[in-house]
């Protein structure tokens, strides 16, 4: 089961790791095609900005989940000094869960808020892209950052005494 869990864990760093290149890789060709139309022909790429901020959207987002399995967010350590070394792990737990139920309750929130863009039919302005679709996507990616810090609950704080 751990073997198993170890696999689709690997998988979905190398999916995430992946969407996140691939969409700013897009970004970068539709900003050189935008300026190369915009200062040779004098024609911008129509719709160039609202893809862009499609792309820029699923990127972060993408990436959130793999800065937290590898702890990558700032910590700012106030409160260490005051936590006995004995208590480190369950105050990382206790932040580690507080992370998890947070980024659990985003995803409920942006789902909700798809599930009503979808029944009011919202599109970009311009090229009438559905924006519930990617908010959908963004739901299931903050679901996986919540999953995440509860994956790290159960592993050691860096730096704890054993």
């Amino acid at each position: 089961m751990l073997q198993a869990i170890a696999r689709v864990g690997r998988w979905g760093r190398v999916a995430l790791t992946q969407l996140s290149l691939w969409s700013l890789c897009a970004i970068v060709v539709l900003m050189v095609v935008d300026v190369v139309g915009r200062k040779l022909f004098d024609r911008p790429l129509l719709g160039g900005v609202e893809l862009v901020e499609q792309l820029l959207l699923v990127s972060v987002y993408a990436a959130i989940p793999l800065v937290s399995r590898a702890r990558g967010h700032i910590n700012i350590e106030l409160f260490d000094t005051f936590v006995p070394a004995r208590l480190q792990s369950w105050r990382h737990a206790l932040g580690e869960a507080f992370c998890g139920v947070l980024m659990v309750a985003c995803a409920w929130l942006v789902a909700h808020h798809a599930v009503d863009t979808h029944q009011n039919g919202d599109t970009t302005t311009l090229l009438r892209i559905s924006l519930w679709p990617l908010e959908a996507l963004v739901a299931v990616l903050l679901l996986m950052d919540g999953l995440s810090h509860f994956v790290a609950m159960r592993e050691e704080p860096e730096g704890a005494v054993a």
